[in-house]
């Protein structure tokens, strides 16, 4: 008898019984309970907010389109702000690459020509030919590293921040002197030798540049070492000065103190960039914030211009004796670690804002100037509903490429990092980040962009609290049901496994089974193969109903859905497709809890130890997901990312929102690529047939 006949036997088994007919009455409830909880958020429909009158023309609207009071966010000032944006992303790593590598090469040729000057003779009598052809190149390659370290200001002071700062710090006025001086050594024509030390200058050449490199952390120092001259100011006179140098050190110190602080909060407010300039560890930054109001608390910076009592004066002395209070408000900005992109990168940036947007941003904003003058004294409702959609076109575009490289910028620079590390670091929301979801808007963009789509015009994946358009659709109510009907589904499912293999050891007839020539694990296939039969009947019906509930309600929306699988491959597909893969996940959801069920069954024998095992293992599952769901190495657990449908880009990075969100898919993190997370749960599957099929081959009936 082969799997098949005992299959449908099976199936014939399950269709007789009366709780097959009470399943699919509950599922009808549930459907119906489902419609009267289904309150979604309605998505944006991403066109631009724009509210006219009656009266107003297109080329009324076009005119307060251009000057910006069209709206406060709607707009071509608001739209260049965005490609302004994207572009200030993409100049601060071209030319934080292109200035680190300048000064790495200027460098190294003037390491080279001090070797070639060191190893002329003559340095200490009268200069030769050789020795000047020596100097004079010396000489050049100072000149081009005078030039390329003065570029800072003049061609990146506008890009890079902080540039200003560190230009205008003594590390910098001192390094540019230190230049010059050799510079009029060489130029001065005599002993070179006897005049100064070579090797001296070479080190203190070689510091500056990597001063000039690393210039964020070598504006911290010198505010550091303003801090730490103006505290050894206050405590070596305090003794000998009137109580007037007192206040008059204590405001220096003050100032001091405020510009330091300053400068590293602004360092730090990667928010507001959009992309990562700096990064520091939360508990770091907490460190510098909590010794710093501890510092400003005993300084009573409050009262920076007041003369303070005699006592007080006495506390900051003694504060600032103790050098641990300020090497705790340095140490804790020892840890910024300022990031920088690889070459490549900024090439590919480059290119692809040259050759992909600037032309498509051209072209729309040409679309924008002919649909305006064709239709200037236009004011019907059709005419000013078409110019917003072709303003909609920037707007997407707009920010489209804004989030697409800031999404590229940080992926790069946390890629090495690990999630902990990554929700470690302060700013940015870094505790929710996640390098799935990045590298998701990465392909999902640069998708889009590529093959001019605009988010107005394509869907998003389903999901339970959103709508996947600016609409309710019967696609989305379909994915909402089903998904709570799972639940009922897979309950069903193992309690019929359940009961076609526990009751046969209960009531005996499986002795009479086995003792007919059948395979056995021909007999507890065809139990799975029946009740997954079963459940995938009850699925469909399930899927059916609530697609056919849902056109009537809410109508079919064909609208494309923009999805990306795996977290790198970005397609567009049709709604109807995208149901069916969710439905075909389903089911190999279902499947892996009837074969963890088959298996309990065969282990425990009786019906009710069981039924009791499989709803604890169950409801275990649930409860993990939902408290464990979280972290990270919960992902490779086999039974973690059962819902595979997650991996087109349905999902909650991170939590879900709400109780019953939870309930119905558990969060999901994308740290085991789906290849390894179907191996993982392929693995753990076969292991637990291999015990099902040994355990019931050598038990003793």
């Amino acid at each position: 008898m082969g799997i098949f006949r005992f299959t449908r036997a099976e199936f014939t088994k399950i269709f007789k019984k009366p709780s097959a007919y009470i399943m699919a009455g509950f599922l009808v409830v549930v459907a119906l309970f489902g419609y009267f909880i289904y309150k979604p958020q309605v998505s944006p429909t991403y066109l631009a907010n724009i509210e006219y009158k009656d009266t107003d023309t297109v080329g009324g609207l076009y005119e307060r389109y251009l000057d910006g009071t069209l709206s406060q966010s709607d707009s071509n000032v608001r739209y260049e702000q965005n490609f302004t944006q994207a572009n200030q992303i993409l100049l601060n790593y071209s030319h934080d690459t292109e200035r680190v590598k300048t000064l790495t090469a200027d460098a190294a040729v003037v390491n080279s020509k001090f070797l070639t000057l060191l190893g002329v003779s003559g340095l200490e009598t009268t200069p030769t030919d050789a020795m000047n052809a020596a100097i004079r190149e010396m000489s050049d390659v100072l000149n081009t590293l005078e030039d390329d370290i003065a570029r800072m200001q003049s061609s990146y002071g506008t890009t890079l921040y902080g540039v200003s700062e560190y230009v205008n710090s003594t590390t910098y006025s001192d390094g540019m002197k230190n230049i010059n001086d050799l510079k009029q050594v060489l130029q001065s024509g005599g002993n070179v030798a006897s005049t100064i030390n070579l090797n001296s200058y070479m080190e203190k050449l070689n510091e500056f540049v990597s001063q000039s490199i690393y210039y964020l952390n070598s504006t911290i120092e010198y505010y550091q070492k303003n801090i730490t001259s103006a505290a050894n100011d206050y405590t070596s006179t305090y003794s000998t000065v009137p109580i007037d140098q007192h206040q008059s050190y204590r405001k220096t110190l003050i100032s001091q103190l405020i510009a330091y602080n300053n400068y590293v909060t602004n360092l730090l407010d990667n928010q507001s960039k959009g992309y990562a300039i700096v990064v520091i560890t939360a508990d770091a930054k907490k460190k510098y914030s909590d010794q710093y109001e501890y510092l400003s608390t005993q300084l009573q910076m409050s009262r920076a211009d007041d003369v303070i009592t005699g006592s007080s004066y006495d506390n900051i002395n003694n504060i600032l004796k103790d050098s641990s209070n300020l090497e705790n408000l340095f140490d804790s900005t020892k840890n910024i670690r300022t990031l920088s992109l690889s070459p490549d990168i900024v090439d590919e940036l480059n290119k692809f804002y040259t050759e992909v947007v600037l032309p498509q941003k051209d072209a729309i904003n040409t679309e924008i100037d002919e649909y305006a003058s064709t239709n200037s004294t236009s004011n019907t409702t059709e005419d000013k509903d078409g110019f917003i959609r072709v303003i909609s076109k920037q707007k997407s575009l707009s920010e489209n490429t804004q989030t697409l490289f800031a999404s590229i910028v940080n992926d790069n620079i946390l890629k090495d990092m690990s999630t902990d590390e990554i929700h470690a670091l302060y700013g940015f929301n870094f505790n929710t980040y996640n390098t799935y979801s990045a590298n998701e808007n990465i392909a999902k963009y640069r998708y889009m962009i590529e093959n001019e789509l605009y988010n107005f015009e394509v869907g998003e994946p389903f999901d339970l609290t959103h709508t996947s358009t600016g609409k309710i659709s019967a696609y989305d109510f379909t994915y909402f049901i089903v998904s709570v009907s799972m639940i009922a589904i897979t309950l069903f499912a193992i309690f019929m496994i359940t009961n076609l293999i526990s009751t046969e050891n209960d009531n005996g007839t499986i002795k009479m089974l086995l003792t007919r020539p059948y395979q056995r694990y021909k007999i507890i296939t065809g139990k799975m193969f029946a009740t997954l039969l079963f459940a995938v009947i009850f699925l469909l019906f399930v899927a059916i109903v609530s697609l056919c509930a849902g056109w009537g309600l809410y109508g079919i929306n064909m609208t494309s859905v923009v999805t990306v699988f795996n977290g790198t491959t970005a397609m567009s597909i049709n709604p109807i497709l995208l149901l069916l893969i969710f439905l075909l996940c389903c089911v190999l959801k279902i499947s892996f809890y009837i074969i963890l069920a088959a298996m309990i069954s065969i282990l425990f024998k009786t019906f009710p130890a069981s039924i009791i095992v499989n709803l604890i293992v169950y409801i275990g599952i649930i409860v993990m997901d939902i408290f464990l769901g979280g972290f990270g190495w919960y992902a490779y657990l086999p039974f973690a990312d059962l819902m595979l449908f997650s991996y087109f880009g349905s999902h909650s990075i991170g939590s879900t929102n709400g109780m019953l969100s939870s309930l119905l898919s558990s969060p999901f993190q994308g740290q085991v690529p789906m290849i390894a997370s179907i191996l993982i749960t392929c693995a753990f599957a076969v292991f637990m047939l291999a015990i099902t099929y040994h355990t019931f081959n050598k038990r003793d009936y």
